[in-house]
């Protein structure tokens, strides 16, 4: 059990290393979009793909569907949270979780872009017994998004 936790931490710090990756060039000046700007239609589109697979899989009982779900939404929060000025990263309070990257004064984030990401990396390794076309899924749902961010102007 405690090696499984441990995993699932160090699967959300490798997601929010990558996240962090995801910012455009510097802006002098120019304020963070906040988070509570953007739409619920990024976490929606993955917890749909996330509830399909799940019900798709075989193994994947009540507390192991519902601890898979958590450290998705865990990754997403941390993901985000830099962009929301009234909230704070719990990553203190997760034991064996190492520190996250901050993110760096006058660049310009965009969250939707991150918590794309996130869900993205995060699904894959919550469910690696996918198959060939569940994998194919979420890889096409990730491009998807990118494309429709990147079309809103957001660089991926």
């Amino acid at each position: 059990m405690k090696i499984q936790m441990k995993s699932g931490l160090l699967l959300i710090a490798f997601a929010l290393l990558f996240l962090m990756g995801c910012q455009k060039d510097s802006v002098p000046g120019n304020p963070d979009v906040p988070t509570s700007t953007y739409d619920a239609t990024v976490p929606l589109a993955w917890y749909k793909l996330n509830i399909i697979t799940v019900r798709s899989l075989g193994g994947f009982n009540g507390p192991v569907i519902s601890r898979a779900f958590g450290y998705i939404g865990l990754a997403l929060y941390e993901s985000v949270v830099p962009g929301m000025t009234d909230y704070r990263s719990i990553q203190s309070q997760l034991n064996g979780l190492p520190v996250l990257p901050k993110t760096i004064a006058n660049k310009k984030y965009y969250y939707e872009v991150s918590a794309n990401a996130a869900l993205a990396n995060m699904t894959r390794h919550m469910f690696g017994n996918a198959s060939a076309a569940q994998n194919t899924s979420i890889d096409s749902l990730e491009n998807a998004m990118n494309v429709i961010l990147k079309a809103k102007g957001m660089s991926t």
